[in-house]
């Protein structure tokens, strides 16, 4: 009985200190605070910590990415793009890719580049897909490096260029598996079309057997 009791207020009280944190978190963003705003709306879009709610994230994530809050542009926009909490517009996540991946921002730079692969929201251009990939690349994404490594060796500006290719996939290798500890299986695939296998002992890539 008494561990329940001492559960209970320990639960008492983590409510308290959750409800106080919040309060001031809302206090911060209906200021004008642009990271309190982001956070806010990121808290209403996962539910952490509360009810999620899609309709307030948007809410938020919009005065925060209005003053050029970064994370809160590149989220605004995979609201519009999924239609989560606003009617889904590709135009309107391109618009605010484009804000976040102007400031540099890799996560966005991927999600533009990936629109202008597709042509969903603007219209196709490669050459502009594979130059945002590419700074999505540079700041160690491995989704873009893979892309890269897709775009170079099926030749989609007109023809093949396996190095490149081969520069890509094995940079896709390095960073997923120094961050996983496991194998990019799409980039492993794209080596071994090219003939060759991913060592992650030496991070080279060698000749199929």
């Amino acid at each position: 009985m008494k561990i329940l009791i001492a559960a209970l207020m320990m639960l008492g009280y983590l409510f308290i200190v959750w409800k106080l944190r919040f309060t001031r978190l809302k206090k911060k963003a209906e200021s004008g605070d642009a990271e309190a705003q982001g956070e806010l709306g990121y808290r209403y879009e996962t539910g952490k910590g509360m009810k999620q709610n899609f309709q307030e994230a948007v809410k938020w994530y919009r005065k925060a990415a209005e003053q050029g809050f970064v994370a809160a542009q590149n989220n605004l926009g995979l609201c519009y793009e999924y239609g989560n909490g606003v009617a889904k517009n590709m135009e309107e996540a391109v618009k605010w890719y484009q804000k976040a991946a102007e400031q540099g921002h890799a996560d966005a730079q991927y999600n533009l580049a990936l629109c202008y692969q597709q042509g969903e929201g603007v219209q196709q251009n490669r050459p502009e897909a594979v130059k945002w990939f590419k700074l999505a690349a540079e700041q160690g994404d491995d989704s873009a490096q893979f892309h890269l490594g897709e775009y170079y060796r099926t030749g989609q500006d007109g023809s093949p260029n396996v190095s490149e290719a081969t520069f890509w996939y094995k940079v896709c290798m390095d960073s997923y598996y120094a961050k996983t500890g496991k194998l990019h299986e799409k980039a492993a695939n794209g080596l071994k079309a090219l003939g060759l296998v991913y060592n992650p002992t030496t991070k080279t890539s060698e000749q199929l057997a």
